[in-house]
């Protein structure tokens, strides 16, 4: 139930929170922290190389890159989850999550692996 109104950003805290408690504990080189993620983990995978520095690189499994096209395209059982997700119906609150909207500000190495004909996750 935390996560509700709050996906891509108690997801993201939590990752790079869960990376840091490694680094400080010597678990990992932090020179060399990497994220990847599958769908919802793509979405947190885009977001954590979109709006932070922490990570050296990423991997983006079919991720979530846009919430306003997945609102749009989503499948019909599921059109009500992302409201809960996000907080929101639609509006300014799906653009400022969406790593897609903000492109510009990745500087960190990341690669997407999408499908062509995928039409939910883009």
């Amino acid at each position: 139930n935390l996560l509700k109104g709050k996906w891509g950003v108690y997801d993201l805290d939590d990752v790079v929170a869960g990376a840091r408690y490694l680094i400080e504990d010597g678990v990992v080189d932090p020179s060399m922290i990497f994220i990847d993620g599958e769908s919802a983990g793509g979405f947190t995978t885009i977001s954590a190389i979109t709006f932070t520095k922490f990570f050296t690189a990423g991997a983006s499994f079919f991720g979530v890159s846009d919430l306003e096209s997945l609102m749009k395209s989503t499948h019909k059982f599921e059109s009500h989850y992302l409201q809960g997700l996000v907080g929101a119906d639609q509006g300014p609150v799906y653009r400022e999550r969406s790593g897609y909207h903000h492109a510009h500000n990745i500087t960190t190495p990341i690669i997407f692996f999408q499908g062509t004909e995928d039409k939910v996750a883009m």
